[in-house]
């Protein structure tokens, strides 16, 4: 929850991307009335691949095309647990409640908004109404500059910041730990088109830990993140595929590494998404 998405140019807000999610990433296309996302775990016995179904959640909207519903279920579509959205009549977001599968409340967000419109804080409550963690966000114009995380006692445990390039495309996202010390950070450059083109990882004393290059076919699509490790060798490759509306259908995510001698590319994950539009 400490992390929100929001589309990088558009708003200058954005999602920690060190596991980087183009399902959550990439906007919707046309108007999605639910979507259901499958993650599955894949083995592999005798030398043939058989995928595991790990997690399902169910995601249901509105006519603004608001999500009001999020639900997480077993393989066996048995609830684990929702979340709740509420909108005011402008359309902002101002709350989310977390039930179980016996549908008791286990948490509350209020989201609060400032004079100018842009989120200010997101303060967080356990079951009993005590408050849990609370989010403070800072704001260069109507760039995200800053967010601090405090828990219930009001000191800080982290902190992100984030810096822009001259065409006000975010650049840097540095996380900090609750002493002030570096933890993480994140550089990004882009394409001519604007689209997300590398994005460098470092840990916090400045080394580089791995990046992620983005592969878009002719017509701009984006269809396949490589990450590599700090030598620059593949680690990873996360195919996508689109249904015929364009929303992502597939994500298809490939291990990369020496193997009997060779190199081997290995399905270790897959995504499966479907849409009622």
């Amino acid at each position: 929850m400490k992390k929100l998405l929001a589309v990088l140019a558009a708003t200058g807000m954005c999602v920690s991307l060190f596991a980087f999610d183009v399902a959550e990433y990439l906007p919707f296309k046309g108007s999605v009335k639910s979507f259901t996302r499958t993650d599955y775990t894949v083995t592999t016995k005798f030398g043939d691949y058989f995928r595991t179904p790990d997690k399902k959640t169910i995601h249901l909207f509105n006519g603004a095309g608001q999500e009001t519903e999020s639900s997480e279920m077993t393989p066996r579509d048995v609830l684990v647990n929702k979340i709740q959205n509420t909108y005011d009549a402008t359309g902002k977001l101002v709350s989310q409640v977390g039930y179980n599968a016996d549908n008791s409340l286990m948490w509350k967000s209020v989201i609060a908004y400032g004079a100018n419109g842009l989120k200010s804080d997101i303060s967080e409550y356990g079951k009993d109404g005590s408050l849990k963690s609370k989010t403070v966000y800072a704001y260069n114009g109507n760039k995200l500059s800053e967010e601090t995380y405090y828990g219930g006692d009001g000191a800080v445990a982290s902190k992100i910041s984030y810096k822009y390039s001259d065409a006000g495309m975010l650049a840097v996202e540095s996380h900090y730990l609750a002493d002030g010390s570096l933890d993480e950070e994140y550089d990004y450059t882009y394409t001519d088109a604007g689209r997300i083109d590398t994005i460098t990882y470092f840990d916090g004393y400045g080394a580089v830990v791995s990046r992620d290059y983005f592969r878009y076919g002719s017509d701009g699509i984006l269809n396949e993140i490589t990450t590599c490790a700090a030598d620059n060798k593949t680690t990873k490759r996360e195919l996508i595929k689109y249904d015929t509306a364009g929303n992502v259908a597939k994500i298809s995510t490939y291990t990369v590494g020496k193997k009997f001698g060779t190199t081997s590319t290995d399905l270790s994950d897959m995504t499966e998404i479907t849409y009622q539009y």
